[in-house]
């Protein structure tokens, strides 16, 4: 299949518009991050540590969102999380009873984004 002018023209609209979306998402999700920071007294110690300041002081936030998602994930060996990525390695350290598979790379893609997979590891009968 061919694409056309107008076609190209759409699929990049469409494309600048998701980029902008996710821009205010983004944007929106840096601002919650800093204010939960600002809240909470026991980060405050952390951010003495040099080169830690307020985001990767809030990676203590991270930890209880993976395990989260790893408790969805554990329901069924079926499920899947799948994350976009522009890095070439994991998108974040997975829980031991799961793994990464870099799915694809989306080459048509600027810049090229890979594709993540994180599944559980096969249970050993």
């Amino acid at each position: 299949m061919t694409c056309n002018r107008s076609s190209r023209q759409r699929a990049l609209q469409a494309s600048v518009a998701v980029i902008e979306t996710l821009s205010t998402e983004i944007h929106a999700l840096e601002l919650t991050i800093h204010r939960e920071v600002r809240l909470r007294p026991e980060f405050a110690i952390l951010k003495t540590t040099p080169g830690i300041g307020e985001i990767l002081a809030a990676t203590r936030i991270v930890r209880p969102t993976v395990e989260a998602l790893a408790d969805v994930l554990r329901v069924d060996q079926a499920r899947r999380l799948v994350q976009f990525s522009y890095r070439l390695r994991a998108p974040f350290a997975a829980p031991a009873d799961f793994v990464w598979r870099r799915f694809c790379t989306v080459w048509r893609n600027a810049p090229p984004a890979n594709v993540w997979e994180l599944q559980g590891k096969p249970v050993s009968a």
